[in-house]
């Protein structure tokens, strides 16, 4: 009897715990709203539950617009992976990107103070930052817990990707992280700033945003022209082997070794030279007749 009695507290101490109701003032002149569930973290949360049930996310704020097509790769679980855009001429003035946190759980027993940056790369080497905001995660953060008038702290921010560019380049990479910073149970959310906050490195952890991806499609530069020909010159047949380069624009020539080449005939040889006869050889032979 004993034991059914112990069992029975134990199953309602449980069912008590896991859910409470906070019901809302009815409005001016209405009747009461539903209540509203609140989750009241019976379980123990930590730093890693944030970054697994929190996704920062970068997406067109207008969505897709006459010359810009958007591409989206979502996981199996509809996480955003990445976010692509291609867009042609004209080129448009402005390009909202919507980042947003968006949790399926809301935070009441342990608040989260948030440090975000939004970055811009064009290249290697060149990452600028755009924006930065501050926010906290409390009751009121899931979509199903935020309350009806609005209020509450923001989850969306919004950032012009090619603000202060003249002349948009053919790729560009916009990305965004997010610092968490998990307070102890019990902190009332309006004591926490999110810009100064600090906690132990066991209760800070980091949101890292989908990549979103923008291609520029309009404005490349076409092929250049062949020169014209030359008045008068015969076309080209395309059976014969190539001309010989021009004169002008060829290589110098270089003088060939002694040895690769056959040297530079030389003159023609004179004949023979004959000695000429003394001068009195007609009358030495004239004499030896005689005798």
């Amino acid at each position: 009897m004993k034991l059914m009695v112990a069992l029975t507290i134990f199953v309602l101490a449980l069912s008590g715990c896991s859910e409470e109701k906070v019901s809302v003032p009815p409005a001016a002149g209405g009747s009461p709203t539903a209540a509203i569930p609140v989750v009241t973290d019976t379980e123990k949360v930590d730093v890693g539950d944030v970054e697994a049930k929190v996704a920062l996310e970068l997406t067109l704020e207008s969505g897709p617009v006459p010359g810009i097509a958007v591409e989206e790769l979502r996981s199996a679980k509809q996480r955003l992976n990445s976010v692509t855009l291609t867009i042609s001429d004209p080129k448009p003035a402005e390009l909202w990107v919507k980042v947003a946190l968006n949790s399926t759980d809301s935070f009441p027993a342990r608040p989260v103070a948030v440090r975000g940056k939004v970055f811009r790369e064009i290249g290697k080497n060149s990452k600028e930052e755009l924006l930065s905001f501050l926010t906290i995660l409390d009751a009121h953060t899931a979509p199903q817990h935020r309350l009806a008038d609005g209020s509450g702290h923001p989850m969306e921010f919004r950032v012009d990707a090619i603000q202060g560019l003249g002349e948009l380049p053919t790729t560009m990479l916009i990305s965004a992280t997010a610092q968490v910073i998990m307070s102890p149970t019990g902190t009332d959310p309006a004591t926490i700033d999110p810009a100064t906050y600090t906690s132990t490195p066991e209760d800070t952890g980091n949101l890292i945003g989908n990549a979103f991806r923008i291609n520029y499609a309009g404005g490349t530069t076409a092929a250049p022209e062949l020169p014209a020909p030359t008045p008068g010159a015969p076309a080209a047949d395309p059976t014969e082997a190539p001309a010989a380069p021009d004169a002008a624009l060829a290589p110098p020539a270089v003088a060939p070794a002694a040895d690769a080449a056959p040297a530079e005939a030389a003159p023609a040889a004179a004949p023979p030279e004959v000695p000429a006869a003394p001068a009195n050889a007609a009358a030495t032979e004239a004499i030896g007749a005689t005798q």
